[in-house]
C-alpha cells in the first residue's frame, strides 16, 4: 500500500479508536448538560479532566518509544511488552494513590470528589491497554484494534444512558467506566498476545530495563506534562476561581474542540511510524513526505475551522439546546487552537524520530508558562472566554520555533511536489 494511502486508512481507524474512547463521555456529559444541574455538570468535567491528566502521566511517554522502534525493527516488540507491562501499572497505581491523598485538600464539594476520585481508577487498566495500542500502532496496523475499542465504547455509552434514564447518580456512572476500561484491557491484550504470538503476559520486574526507558522517555514525559497544562488544566484554573456551574458552560464548548483534537491525534499516530521509516532511508524520503503532510493539515485543518467558526452557534444550540451563547463563542475561540494543533503535528514528530525530545520539551516550555501567564491574568476577570483565550495565545509559542528549528535542522519543507499531483500534470503520478 502506498504511504499516503497507508496514512489516511490507518487515520481513519485510529480516529475511530480515539472517537471510541472519548464517545461515551462525551454523548453522557452532553446529556447531563442538558437534563442535570451545570454544578453536577461541571463535577463530571472534571472528573474526566483529573482522569485525563493521571492517564497521561501514567503513560510517561513510553507508548512514543515502543512507536517508533517497533516501526524500525520489529524484534524490538517482544522485550518492550514485557517490560512495560508491570512499569504501567507500577506507574499507574502510585499516581491514583497519590491523588487520592491530594484531593483532601482540593476546594470541591464531596460528591466532586467522590466523583472524580472513582473516575480516577480508570488510569490503571487504561494505561496497560495503551501499550497493546501502541504495539499495533508501530505495526501500522491498527483494524482490529479500533473496532475492539469502539465495540468498548458503545457498551460504555449505553450503560450510560440507561443509568441516566433510571435516575442513577453520577458516582455509577463513573463505576461503569471502571468495569468497561476493565473490560478492555483484558480483550485487548489477549487478542494481541494470541496474534502477535507473544506468550502468556509476563509482569516481570526489569530494574535496568525501567530505567534505561524511563531516563530516555523523561523529556517525552515533560512534554506530556506540558501539554496536559495547556489542553486539560484549564479547567482546574477556572474551577479554581469560578463555581462548578462554569466548568459546566467551558466543558461544552470544550467537548466539541476536544472531539476535533481526536482528528489532530489520529494523524499523527498515523504519520509517525511513517516519517519514522523515512528518516531511515534518505532526507529527500524525509522532505518529500514531511512537505505533503504539512500542506494536508493546512488544507484540510484550515477549512474545518473555517466551517466551525461560521457555525458555532448552531452547532452549540443543536447539542445542546438553547441557553449556552457564552459556550458558542468559547468555540468560536478554541477552534483556532485546533488549526494550529494541526501544524504541530509534523514539527514535534519529526523531533522525536530525530531523538530530539528535549527539544521538543524546551519549545513546551515556551508554551507553557505563556499559557499559564495569561490564564491567571484572563480567567479571574473573564471566566471561560479568558481561558479559551489564554490557549490560543500562547500556542504559537511552541508552533513557531519548532517550524523554524525543522527547516534549519531536520528537512525543508518543498512545495514542488504540488506540480505532481495530477491536478497540475496528469502525466506524473504523486510521489510516494
Amino acid at each position: 500500500m502506498k504511504p499516503y494511502r497507508s496514512v489516511l486508512q490507518n487515520s481513519f481507524f485510529n480516529l475511530l479508536a480515539a472517537v471510541g474512547q472519548r464517545i461515551g463521555q462525551t454523548v453522557i456529559f452532553i446529556l447531563i448538560a442538558r437534563s442535570l444541574p451545570l454544578t453536577q455538570a461541571g463535577a463530571f468535567k472534571l472528573s474526566i479532566t483529573y482522569a485525563s491528566i493521571l492517564f497521561a502521566l501514567s503513560l510517561w511517554g513510553l507508548e512514543q518509544l515502543l512507536i517508533r522502534d517497533v516501526a524500525r525493527d520489529r524484534e524490538t516488540l517482544r522485550p518492550y511488552v514485557n517490560g512495560f507491562l508491570m512499569l504501567r501499572l507500577v506507574l499507574s497505581i502510585t499516581l491514583w494513590l497519590g491523588f487520592a491523598l491530594a484531593l483532601n485538600f482540593f476546594p470541591y464539594n464531596a460528591e466532586s470528589k467522590r466523583i472524580i476520585l472513582i473516575m480516577a481508577l480508570t488510569i490503571i487498566p487504561d494505561s496497560i491497554s495503551d501499550i497493546y495500542k501502541a504495539v499495533w500502532i508501530g505495526l501500522e496496523r491498527v483494524k482490529t484494534i479500533s473496532i475492539i475499542v469502539f465495540v468498548a465504547s458503545l457498551f460504555r455509552l449505553s450503560g450510560g444512558i440507561l443509568l441516566l434514564q433510571t435516575a442513577q447518580p453520577v458516582e455509577t456512572i463513573g463505576y461503569l467506566f471502571v468495569a468497561t476500561s476493565i473490560a478492555e484491557m483484558f480483550v485487548l491484550g489477549m487478542f494481541t498476545h494470541h496474534a502477535l504470538k507473544l506468550g502468556p503476559i509476563k509482569w516481570t520486574i526489569d530494574i535496568p530495563f525501567w530505567v534505561k526507558n524511563l531516563r530516555e522517555a523523561t523529556p517525552l514525559i515533560i512534554v506530556s506534562f506540558i501539554l496536559l497544562i495547556e489542553y486539560q488544566f484549564d479547567d482546574v484554573i477556572l474551577s479554581f476561581f469560578w463555581p462548578e456551574a462554569e466548568v459546566g458552560i467551558y466543558g461544552t464548548a470544550v467537548t466539541i474542540f476536544t472531539l476535533l483534537l481526536l482528528i489532530v491525534r489520529s494523524f499523527q499516530l498515523a504519520v509517525f511510524p511513517v516519517l519514522s521509516r523515512a528518516h531511515k532511508v534518505s532526507v529527500n524520503r524525509l522532505q518529500s513526505i514531511y512537505s505533503q503532510i504539512l500542506v494536508f493539515l493546512f488544507l484540510g485543518a484550515g477549512v474545518l475551522t473555517i466551517v466551525i467558526t461560521l457555525f458555532s452557534s448552531k452547532i452549540i444550540t443543536l447539542i445542546y439546546g438553547p441557553g449556552f451563547e457564552e459556550a458558542a463563542k468559547i468555540l468560536n475561540i478554541l477552534v483556532w487552537a485546533f488549526f494550529i494543533s494541526a501544524l504541530n503535528v509534523p514539527h514535534s514528530r519529526l523531533l522525536i524520530v530525530t531523538n530530539r525530545q528535549k527539544i521538543v520539551a524546551t519549545f513546551a516550555v515556551f508554551s507553557m508558562v505563556g499559557n499559564l501567564l495569561l490564564s491567571f491574568l484572563l480567567v479571574p476577570r473573564l471566566g471561560g472566554i479568558g481561558t479559551a483565550w489564554a490557549r490560543v495565545a500562547a500556542m504559537p509559542l511552541f508552533t513557531l520555533p519548532a517550524f523554524f528549528y525543522v527547516q534549519k535542522h531536520i528537512c525543508r519543507f518543498n512545495g514542488n511536489f504540488l506540480w505532481q499531483l495530477p491536478y497540475f500534470n496528469k502525466k506524473q503520478p504523486l510521489k510516494e
